[in-house]
């Protein structure tokens, strides 16, 4: 994917316009609202869901919104 490879390379501005054009950014301005709705997401689709944040707070706070989310298979 080429905007994992700008990312990847720190080219910031055009991997972030890439995912923008591919319809894979979604923006969210309540905090709460948004970490259960990505919560949701990866617990639909853990193996093709990669979450990205910019802090450790909200890392964890995350990580809380997954375990009450995801329900593994019985």
């Amino acid at each position: 994917m080429r905007a994992v490879e700008h990312l990847s390379k720190n080219e910031t501005a055009a991997g972030v316009a890439l995912l923008h054009q591919q319809g894979r950014v979604t923006e969210m301005i309540d905090t709460q609202q948004r970490m259960q709705a990505i919560a949701k997401q990866y617990a639909a689709n853990p193996t093709s869901t990669i979450i990205v944040l910019a802090d450790n707070a909200s890392r964890l706070v995350l990580n809380q919104a997954v375990r009450k989310s995801f329900r593994p298979p019985e």
